[in-house]
């Protein structure tokens, strides 16, 4: 559960204070900060399917920074989906996709070139867009004019995986033959 906030905000422990993130069956949520304006709530594991998840938001007159008060008060509630993992060997060039712990596939795939390596770690989804656009200016890769080194039109099946432009999306662009055998993009994963 992901908080960007429009202002830089002073009171973090304040606004902490005033979202409350419950689950059933019962485990224990944690806050953790993102720079001055990002608050993620997230369990110590990942949720199990079936699991209610409870967003009580309290932020209506709570005061993040000095004269900026919150707006939202209200509840959203949701349901966690089946468990489906996606595992990235960026040096093997393959995505082993895990549904309900089961393997279902094993597809190959392209990931950053040497110098534009894709990041490593545990991602979670924040987006999925059927189609979308790319520009490398948005992510800080320009020529020396300042225009975007990329501009895709109609990337399908993206998915956001940072905050800071990485995606897992389909890549129609890319020769074949790339893909299982050599890392070419800016740091996304390319299907």
């Amino acid at each position: 559960v992901s908080f960007s906030f429009n202002r830089p905000i002073a009171d973090r422990a304040a606004v902490q204070k005033a979202i409350r993130v419950t689950a059933e069956p019962a485990v224990e949520v944690v806050g953790h900060w993102f720079g001055k304006d990002r608050l993620d709530f997230r369990p110590r594991t990942y949720w199990k399917p079936g699991t209610e998840v409870t967003v009580d938001i309290g932020l209506r007159d709570v005061e993040g920074a000095p004269k900026v008060y919150g707006s939202q008060d209200k509840t959203v509630t949701f349901t966690v989906g089946r468990s489906q993992v996606s595992l990235v060997d960026a040096e093997a060039k393959t995505m082993e996709v895990r549904r309900d712990g089961e393997l279902v596939s094993t597809v190959p795939i392209t990931a950053g070139a040497p110098k534009t390596t894709t990041y490593n770690g545990k991602m979670v989804v924040s987006e999925m867009h059927e189609v979308t656009r790319m520009n490398g200016a948005t992510v800080g890769f320009t020529d020396k004019k300042g225009k975007g080194e990329y501009d895709i039109k109609d990337v399908p099946h993206a998915i956001r995986l940072t905050t800071s432009g990485t995606f897992l999306h389909g890549n129609y662009w890319a020769d074949e033959e790339v893909f299982g055998e050599e890392n070419v993009s800016h740091g996304c994963i390319g299907l």
